[in-house]
């Protein structure tokens, strides 16, 4: 009989190593390996105690039945998310991208297809870094640390938020109940202070004035919490999902030129230090997409170079070619590349020929 693996569980990786992380830290915390003081989120010892960064992300409880309950929600919230997530080329800044050909574009989109784990997890990370700043910059001036203790059910809900958004017409199970998406993200919090010591209070004072209650309930940490969320939810679905997807991107489908046309007088009398859609780009671009267009820009210009000169064929060509069938010349045209190469890149070898033009 096999042996059961128990990290062998139908969710995609970055969602697995999440659900991993908090049941290790649920396992430490109640077998009293760890303190749970040093896991939860303190804006004052940010710096000092760097690891409550990730720790307060992973932490969810000690081993219990309302754990159980909170990884069955982020395996039906985060894992379809992942799934579905795809970053664009549409998406990145224009200066990176403008000047690849067709066949860069083309290949260029086959590295975003293999990188799709990472840009998901580099998502996760900007939510969790915005989540972390917005807490650390309002604890100067409003006291929201008690409702920041724990930040992964903060970014539970973010990543909530985010996928009823993007498919608001479809149906998600919530205790049981099949509920339209677009309503869950206000449920949720809805019945968070149903359940609350907010909803205590709130009770009792209503019994001595309704506007009394009313402030007790808007003043609430939970009231707090909540309009803090769904600022930080709003704000990442509104910049990746809507505005870039639909309003900035100007090509695609005829409701993208219609947006795209409507927001151009806007963009011609913007100044030139605050130029918002090109801000938004960078900051949703994973980094290392830098490196990906530069090395295939490098390969687009050896490649010009060497037609220009008669050593090569162009892709389009080339792909004509191989459908008439294979020809005799075939590897003579290679060799005369490779020796073309080689005077262009220096005594680089034929192996730097082989990773710059022929990948």
């Amino acid at each position: 009989m096999d042996r059961i693996n128990p990290l062998d569980i139908p969710l995609n990786p970055v969602t697995k190593t999440w659900v991993c992380a908090i049941g290790a830290l649920a396992a430490m915390t109640s077998m009293n390996w760890v303190s749970i003081v040093k896991l939860v989120f303190s804006p004052a010892r940010v710096f000092s105690e760097p690891w409550r960064l990730i720790t307060s992300f992973c932490y969810f409880g000690d081993l219990q039945v309302l754990l159980i309950q909170n990884i069955v929600v982020i395996a039906q919230t985060n894992d379809p998310l992942e799934a579905m997530y795809l970053y664009k080329i549409e998406y990145m800044p224009h200066a990176w991208v403008q000047f690849l050909d067709k066949d860069s574009k083309a290949k260029l989109r086959e590295e975003i297809e293999a990188r799709k784990t990472y840009d998901f997890a580099h998502f996760m990370a900007r939510i969790a870094v915005s989540i972390v700043a917005t807490v650390v910059c309002l604890s100067r001036w409003v006291d929201v640390s008690r409702e920041f203790l724990l930040l992964g059910p903060v970014l539970e809900k973010v990543i909530l938020y985010i996928l009823c958004r993007n498919t608001p017409s479809e149906y998600i199970s919530f205790m049981g109940i099949s509920i339209m998406a677009k309503y869950l993200p206000f449920l949720t919090h809805f019945i968070e202070f149903l359940f609350s010591k907010e909803f205590q209070k709130f009770s009792l004072t209503f019994h001595q004035g309704m506007f009394r209650a009313m402030g007790e309930f808007l003043t609430s940490g939970l009231v707090k919490q909540s309009l803090i969320v769904l600022t930080i939810s709003h704000f990442w679905w509104y910049i990746q999902f809507f505005y870039l997807e639909y309003v900035d991107v100007g090509f695609s489908t005829s409701t993208q030129e219609e947006w795209s046309k409507a927001y151009t007088a806007i963009r011609k009398n913007r100044s030139v230090w605050l130029d918002l859609p090109n801000f938004y780009r960078y900051l949703i671009t994973p980094p290392w997409y830098y490196f990906v267009t530069r090395r295939l820009l490098k390969r687009q210009e050896i490649i010009e170079r060497l037609i220009r000169e008669g050593n090569f064929e162009a892709p389009e060509e080339e792909e004509n070619r191989s459908r008439e069938g294979p020809s005799e010349p075939t590897e003579a045209v290679e060799q005369n590349v490779f020796e073309a190469i080689n005077p262009i890149e220096g005594s680089s070898g034929i192996s730097r020929a082989e990773n710059e033009v022929l990948e």
